[in-house]
């Protein structure tokens, strides 16, 4: 697991829920976005992976059948080319 560079920059309290809650900064460093960009392949892929294999099953209940196919891998894909082009951004200073 890769590590992410964060700023804390502030607490506050929240009065619905009773407790102090930070927030916290992540950089968008060229590292940070390539931590980012691994973990989205990661996640897309195993969710292929995941669809592919209950697309499989039998007996399989339509309830999940219908779940599964509303679910649009190509979001995390689209995420992941955007992620790249801030990437290429920072590489080459534009």
């Amino acid at each position: 697991m890769k590590e992410i560079e964060i700023n804390v920059s502030s607490f506050y309290y929240d009065y619905e829920k009773g407790y102090h809650v930070m927030t916290k900064r992540v950089n968008k460093t060229i590292r940070n976005l390539h931590t980012v960009w691994q973990q989205l392949d990661n996640a897309s892929g195993e969710l292929y992976n995941a669809l592919d294999i209950l697309a499989s099953m039998t007996n399989l209940d339509d309830k999940i059948k219908r779940q599964a196919d509303q679910i649009d891998i190509t979001r995390i894909d689209g995420l992941k080319q955007e992620i790249e082009a801030l990437i290429e951004k920072k590489e080459t200073g534009l």
